[in-house]
């Protein structure tokens, strides 16, 4: 990309690292200098189902014990295995974190996906996998959800399209929890995600989706003003992806909703927001209004973020207008004690904030 002397006003949202962050991010020449010791990377066919005995019990210095191996002229090398999404399906292995600690796991779509379909990555992300790949040349909006998903996840560490992951303890602890948890919507629209551990306490997401603003085009051309709606995934920070959606705003270009959402998350830091907006058409099909992703582990909390809302190739919206959200993100500590989920919520903060405004402009 070329400089310039605007910032980015996606970025604006992503906490900045500071000079004593234990997650500063890796200088470019730094991290060129720690893949060059990484002199050959061998493939091996490792089997899921095996991963237990591939993990490396001791001190070994056989090739079934020792990660490390040499490849005939004591150059260093790192094993890495290949398998489909369908076989990860299949069979996620809980060995695969701590295999993945000294091994890399790559991930690639099936073969039956010749339309360029993809597959959601959370799974992948959970288990460890340092590679997880997809389809980027798809078009459609409604197939390109991983890929707005992707790169919401890879705007963290200064978009240098490397993260560090989680620890395999704290993976193989989240994927117990995810694997303990049923999420299911009450009448009320709270999760209950209190199922099969009496005494299972997960971080919780709150998302305050506000307000958005700024389209002159991209709906049908009859119709003067659009139905708009949004709809909100949260993927990357448990085994599988959880979507909901707001109420639509009927003949406006410029909806309020004021709604909160809450999700729970083992790992917030592997977690990813992406937004979409749509206007409602029974007769012809919803339009798709545009986009945006974000990484919760690195989003600024509890207060309200403009973010401007993109296209479907993840450039400037170029539908009419200049489309932007108003939204505020909040991760919450597990409490002591699980909430009553028929209760409802407390005002937030920000909501208070967002009434204060509305007041103040009103008054004005």
């Amino acid at each position: 990309p070329t400089n310039t002397d605007e910032e980015d006003p996606i970025t604006t949202a992503i906490k900045k690292p500071t000079q004593t962050s234990t997650t500063q991010p890796l200088q470019a020449i730094e991290f060129h200098h720690q893949l060059e010791k990484l002199v050959a990377i061998r493939n091996e066919k490792t089997k899921l189902t095996e991963l237990a005995l591939a993990i490396p019990r001791g001190g070994g210095d056989d090739d079934a014990t020792n990660p490390h191996t040499t490849n005939g002229d004591n150059s260093p090398t790192i094993k890495s295995s290949s398998w489909s999404e369908t076989k990860l399906k299949k069979n996620p292995s809980p060995h695969l974190p701590e295999w993945c600690e000294n091994k890399i796991a790559r991930i690639y779509p099936s073969g039956y996906r010749i339309d360029s379909s993809n597959y959601d990555p959370s799974m992948a992300w959970m288990l460890g996998c340092q590679i997880v790949a997809l389809n980027v040349q798809v078009k459609l909006p409604k197939k390109a959800r991983p890929v707005w998903i992707n790169y919401g996840k890879f705007l963290a560490n200064g978009g240098a399209g490397y993260i560090l992951k989680p620890s395999a303890h704290i993976l193989r602890r989240a994927i117990e929890d995810a694997s303990a948890m049923s999420t299911s919507q009450s009448s009320s629209g709270s999760s209950q995600r209190l199922v099969g551990h009496t005494n299972l306490r997960c971080p919780t997401l709150k998302i305050d989706l506000i307000a958005a603003r700024g389209w002159t085009g991209g709906w049908g051309k009859y119709e003067s003003t659009p139905d708009i709606y949004a709809s909100i995934t949260v993927a990357g920070g448990n085994l599988n992806h959880e979507t909901k959606k707001t109420k639509t705003i009927d003949n406006t270009s410029s909806p309020s909703w004021n709604e909160t959402f809450e999700f729970a998350l083992p790992i917030p830091d592997l977690a990813v927001c992406l937004i979409e907006f749509w206007d409602a058409d029974l007769t012809s099909g919803d339009d798709f209004l545009g986009c945006f992703a974000l990484p919760i582990g690195h989003v600024r909390q509890n207060e309200i973020l403009t973010v401007p809302i993109l296209g479907a190739d993840l450039g400037k919206w170029d539908g009419g207008g200049s489309p932007t959200c108003d939204i505020s993100f909040l991760i919450s500590a597990p409490s002591d004690t699980p909430a009553d989920i028929n209760s409802p919520p407390a005002p937030s903060q920000v909501q208070e904030k967002q009434l204060n405004r509305m007041q103040n402009d009103k008054n004005e």
